[in-house]
């Protein structure tokens, strides 16, 4: 109760966790997590399942205003900046609070020109309507691109030798693991316009939401003609 936001349900939109919850979520938009367990065990998979679900609540919006800088740095010259700003209450327009949310990441990774990179931008609005209804507003977008090539079996043991532990692309345009033909671009959308209401004794939260995930990959397709590409699209 009191939390609102993007709660993620497995039977619906199970994919977002199996395989891409960084491309929507960055943790700077998780506030907190709750884990629900059913009745059913781990073999209850898919639309129907009763295993329990797994709910992300995106952050609480502050009653005074801030703005909160963040900054994070590793190995491989990895970097992420981004900044939180909150309205707090603004009494002009009905005790309304205001979120927003920018991120940006970059890492030349571990491997060999297998570069990485990654904007989120997110605004969570809340107002109440009368004295028992909060409406809610969220949206949130991402974009990344990363540098793999789109079947990553690992190294050869030629290629250990030759090249490194950490070789996986180079940057000669005459071969076929040149980095710029083997590149991912991932762009992610999750919105939703939230109602929850007190009504007589009963409690009513509905949701409509917008999801949308976009993949774009350039991958070489054959190993011994570089200008021989894929392009997948999802």
């Amino acid at each position: 109760k009191g939390k609102t936001g993007l709660t993620r349900f497995m039977n619906a939109v199970g994919y977002l966790i199996s395989g891409f919850a960084s491309a929507y979520f960055p943790a700077a938009t998780i506030g907190s997590l709750s884990v629900e367990r059913g009745p059913g065990n781990a073999s209850n998979l898919g639309q129907a399942t009763f295993g329990g679900s797994l709910n992300m609540f995106s952050p609480e919006l502050s009653e005074a205003s801030r703005t909160a800088p963040y900054a994070a740095f590793g190995s491989w010259n990895t970097r992420l900046l981004g900044a939180r700003f909150d309205s707090g209450n603004v009494k002009d327009y009905g005790d309304a609070r205001l979120g927003l949310n920018f991120q940006t990441m970059d890492s030349d990774g571990y491997r060999t020109w297998s570069g990485v990179s990654g904007q989120n931008f997110m605004l969570k609005y809340q107002k109440p309507v009368g004295s028992s209804t909060l409406l809610t507003v969220f949206l949130n977008y991402n974009q990344n691109y990363y540098y793999q090539p789109d079947s990553d079996k690992g190294l050869t043991a030629a290629q250990a030798a030759t090249f490194g532990k950490n070789y996986v692309l180079g940057n000669d345009p005459s071969l076929p693991t040149y980095y710029q033909y083997n590149r991912a671009d991932k762009n992610t959308a999750f919105n939703y316009v939230g109602l929850q209401s007190e009504l007589g004794g009963w409690n009513i939260d509905d949701k409509f939401y917008y999801y949308n995930y976009t993949n774009n990959t350039l991958a070489t397709n054959t190993a011994n003609d570089p200008t021989s590409v894929d392009r997948k699209s999802t």
